[in-house]
């Protein structure tokens, strides 16, 4: 095949200038290996090959047409009966790839919400990178679960996406549904902060977090504090007891506030995770009542 498809320059190349594009390809019908050659073009002009200038060249290997399988296997026996309204959750779930072929970067677990009748809520759910599951191995991930905002009993459906192309359900597969209690638990919280902070080791700064109260408990100063715990990203707890940041007012469920958050910089110059978390003296930390922290980047620098 000589005249191939054209792919169009984005715009003006000048002398001695690099661009790059996405080529648009045919391939030979008749399965075997060949040898692509490509080409410049000055269309009603020449072929730059045609002046002299040599043709970069690879092999290719056309194989047969394999309509894909879209199929896996996913454990999700550690799927909380019970979750806290408007939080996102992190659930542990095992995954086993039975698909025809290798997960890519558009590949990612999600999930559907139906109310207890099985009508739908939420189709749409958070992603969960799947990226790099080769077929047939089993890979452990982490779900991020986003739980509707009202209490109630729902039916979630956990569902695995290839984006663009289609959902694993619409093609088959059998997904795994569990019913999940949505409650507002006594104790819960929301958190925002930044998304990367520094300061120079030993040193105290304060960091803007905004905290909701997604609870039923009314947070009274004294009794509740902000605090955090530090980890070495990707590895064990740093810090666990954080400086406490006292509340100046009473947080009634269903309010926000903005604390400035004090934070003890390690004494090692280097990279860590800070995590924010709600204590109620003597009582608990919310992070081990199941609710999330929020997190920010730490630079000891």
């Amino acid at each position: 095949m000589w005249d191939g498809l054209r792919t169009k320059l984005p715009a003006d190349v000048p002398a001695g200038q690099l661009t790059q594009v996405q080529a648009t390809l045919a391939f030979p019908s008749a399965v075997g290996t060949y040898i692509l050659r490509w080409d410049l073009v000055q269309e009603g002009v020449s072929w730059f090959s045609g002046k002299g200038v040599r043709m970069p060249e690879q092999t290719v290997s056309v194989q047969p047409y394999v309509a894909p399988f879209f199929g896996g296997s996913l454990g999700v026996d550690q799927t909380p009966a019970s979750m806290g309204a408007k939080l996102t959750m992190s659930v542990p779930v095992k995954i086993e790839n039975m698909s025809n072929f290798d997960w890519g970067s558009n590949v990612n677990l999600s999930y559907h919400w139906y109310d207890a009748a099985g009508n739908l809520i939420s189709w749409d759910g958070l992603r969960t990178p799947l990226a790099g599951t080769a077929r047939t191995q089993i890979a452990a991930v982490n779900a991020q679960i986003a739980v509707p905002a009202t209490p109630g009993t729902y039916k979630l459906r956990y569902d695995i996406v290839q984006e663009g192309v289609a959902w694993f359900s619409g093609q088959g597969m059998q997904t795994p549904v569990k019913t999940v209690s949505v409650i507002v638990p006594p104790l819960s919280a929301l958190y925002t902060a930044p998304a990367t902070v520094s300061g120079t080791p030993n040193a105290t700064i304060t960091v803007p977090v905004t905290i909701t109260n997604a609870g039923a408990t009314t947070w009274q100063p004294g009794a509740f504090n902000a605090s955090y715990h530090i980890y070495i990203p990707n590895g064990p707890l740093f810090v666990w007891d954080g400086v406490r940041t006292p509340l100046l007012a009473p947080v009634a469920p269903g309010q926000a506030v903005t604390l400035n958050v004090n934070v003890v910089v390690p004494a090692a110059v280097g990279t860590y995770l800070v995590r924010f978390d709600v204590v109620q003296e003597g009582v608990a930390w919310f992070s081990g009542q199941g609710v999330p922290m929020g997190s920010a980047t730490l630079q000891a620098q």
